[in-house]
């Protein structure tokens, strides 16, 4: 049966030859001479502790860790990825979001990553403040916006047809929203304190 062999390319891991040569810049990449990590560019596990570039290039990948992103050979999610599952209509995304910044969240507040008030930690907090990941976890929680029934009632449609819609338009599901709760759970737990939501009018340098 006759094929193109060229539809079939994406299945194969990227050749040093194909690569954008701007990412071997960052320390996740195979080839990386770099000496540091950003913030916005440290990757996390499920359970939200940080992997050094090292570990997460040596991680296998049947551990629901790599994904075609940036970095697809590092295992593991950054804040700002982690932000992107958090705001997608597929739910099964944004139950991983909200799991695992939740969790790193907790980490952050109890000070796993360092002392208050640190260079690293003022980093991960600024990230997080810049993505808003705190504020979309507590609109999930919190059912902002999600889907309800109007029993009784007309309004905008038929009677118990469900309203309204969370804000990148899909409707409230139940573990996104528990996943979400505990999420914020955790971030209180752990003491985050003021950190982790920008206050109007408070503006906060990296």
């Amino acid at each position: 049966m006759p094929h193109d062999p060229s539809a079939l390319e994406w299945l194969q891991p990227p050749s040093a030859g194909h690569e954008d040569p701007e990412s071997a810049v960052s320390a996740y990449h195979p080839s990386s001479e770099a000496e540091g990590v950003v913030p916005s560019a440290i990757r996390f596990s499920l359970a939200g502790t940080m992997l050094s570039p090292s570990t997460s290039l040596a991680l296998p990948t049947n551990l629901g860790l790599h994904h075609h992103g940036n970095d697809p050979q590092a295992a593991g999610y950054t804040i700002p990825e982690l932000a992107i599952l958090g705001r997608s209509a597929f739910a099964a995304q944004r139950c991983i979001a909200w799991q695992v910044l939740g969790r790193i969240l907790f980490r952050l507040g109890k000070g796993e990553f360092g002392e208050r008030g640190g260079t690293l930690v003022d980093g991960l907090w600024f990230v997080i403040e810049k993505e808003k990941v705190v504020a979309a976890m507590l609109a999930e929680a919190e059912g902002a916006g999600g889907q309800t029934q109007q029993r009784g009632k007309k309004k905008d449609g038929a009677e118990g047809e469900p309203q309204g819609g969370v804000p990148g338009g899909f409707g409230r599901h139940a573990s996104a929203t528990a996943w979400a709760v505990e999420g914020v759970w955790l971030w209180q737990m752990g003491g985050g304190g003021d950190r982790g939501l920008l206050k109007e009018g408070v503006v906060r340098s990296q």
